[in-house]
């Protein structure tokens, strides 16, 4: 590969022009920076950036932190995230910590001695626990997480309205006639799970209905158990007329046990869950669910990490500034759900 100094000379230009031309430097004519821009394309050369980084003190990468590398659910938006990151000049690195404290102080740790421009967190839920931010906060790396875990401020924040959407499906499923609405989840205690499952008891109590402990069921995320779960609940209340599932796999699988169980899903039996997957679609009947819009989220998400460097840069001394963003869902109405027959 040809050196800085070699494709200076080719361009009859200083090594210092080369280097302005390639960060976009408004000191070089745009005629000779395209030429030179050009000219390293050609002979396949291209900077270092994370040598640069470390130089500046920071490398042009955002470590993203999340509880499993490669989940389902979370692929659109990561990859939603991750181009808006590198059209801005930023790769991503990706790093899970499988929902294990210990494991995510080590990608903390890791993020720090990258030297990362940011960290997106997308990981486990600490309540009121904020000291497990120390290191980032000490060391002035900007940081935005995906929940509203901490009431304050000490990271800026983007979560979803999940227990309001949730709330308004039980609405119209009141609307419909349904009296007895069920749950199926998540067995671990994760903040996810624990909003949706908010949302489900607000949404009964504003009608009057205080929700009973058998009516929810929980279980390991396994498809088997799932399903098993989902008949248990219908076994043990034939009464039960609509089923709220935490994600949409959970519901795919009451959507399963209600058929088992001679249930006609959409009629005697509404079902909806959360998510979007594409799966949804393919399920007869197709499932009612809510939906984070990705581009929106990763818009707030990019846009507030973003903003957070740019400060961090003009004003290395002055404490990071922190915001709170809220990306509404959406319903999408299909035939799991519908007024009572």
């Amino acid at each position: 590969m040809i050196s800085l100094r070699q494709l200076a000379k080719s361009q009859g230009v200083s090594v210092a022009t080369v280097s302005k031309a390639l960060r976009d430097n408004p000191e070089v004519k745009p005629s000779t920076r395209e030429a030179i821009k050009e000219a390293a394309r050609r002979h396949g050369y291209f900077s270092n950036h994370l040598v640069q980084g470390v130089f500046k003190g920071r490398t042009p990468l955002i470590a993203i932190i999340q509880r499993q590398v490669g989940a389902t659910d979370q692929a659109r938006m990561l990859t939603a995230v991750t181009d808006r990151f590198l059209e801005a000049g930023y790769a991503s690195i990706v790093l899970g910590t499988r929902s294990d404290l210990a494991r995510e102080e080590k990608c903390f740790e890791a993020a720090i001695g990258f030297r990362v421009s940011g960290v997106v967190l997308a990981t486990i839920d600490y309540g009121e626990e904020v000291e497990h931010y120390r290191h980032l906060v000490e060391n002035r790396v900007p940081c935005v997480v995906t929940s509203e875990f901490a009431p304050e401020s000490v990271v800026s924040k983007v979560h979803t309205n999940d227990e309001q959407v949730v709330s308004e499906v039980i609405d119209r499923l009141w609307d419909w006639g349904h009296r007895k609405i069920g749950f199926v989840g998540l067995k671990a205690d994760t903040l996810p799970t624990r909003r949706r499952f908010q949302g489900y008891i607000d949404g009964l109590r504003q009608h009057g209905i205080e929700p009973q402990e058998s009516w929810i069921a929980t279980t390991p995320g396994m498809p088997d158990a799932m399903v098993e779960a989902a008949d248990r609940l219908l076994e043990a209340h034939p009464d039960i007329t609509a089923i709220f599932g935490a994600t949409d796999r959970f519901a795919a699988a009451v959507i399963k046990a209600g058929r088992r169980r001679g249930r006609r899903i959409g009629e005697d039996l509404s079902v909806f869950g959360m998510g979007n997957l594409p799966m949804g679609n393919l399920l007869d009947p197709e499932l009612t669910t809510i939906s984070h819009n990705e581009n929106m989220f990763a818009e707030a998400l990019t846009s507030l990490l973003l903003d957070s460097i740019r400060t961090q840069r003009a004003h290395p001394h002055k404490p990071l500034p922190t915001e709170d963003r809220v990306v509404p869902g959406e319903v999408i109405w299909r035939r799991s759900t519908g007024p009572l027959h």
